[in-house]
């Protein structure tokens, strides 16, 4: 009886161990997340300076008229 309760435990344990496996990869998850958004603002950031350079051009050919 106490052999198969010690290998309850270990089970326990190894689900346990499992358990911060997982929650590691939800970290990991999370910063590949964060690191999407980052490139999205850049891309943002890019699409803003693509914008005004095209402003600037605009302006510079009605300046020409």
């Amino acid at each position: 009886m106490v052999s198969a309760n010690r290998v309850g435990n270990a089970r326990e344990v190894e689900l346990c161990t499992q358990v911060v496996l997982v929650s590691a990869q939800e970290v990991e998850l999370c910063t590949q997340v964060d690191l999407v958004s980052a490139l999205e603002v850049k891309l943002n950031a890019q699409e803003y300076v693509t914008n005004a350079q095209v402003m600037k051009l605009s302006l510079h050919l009605l300046q020409l008229d």
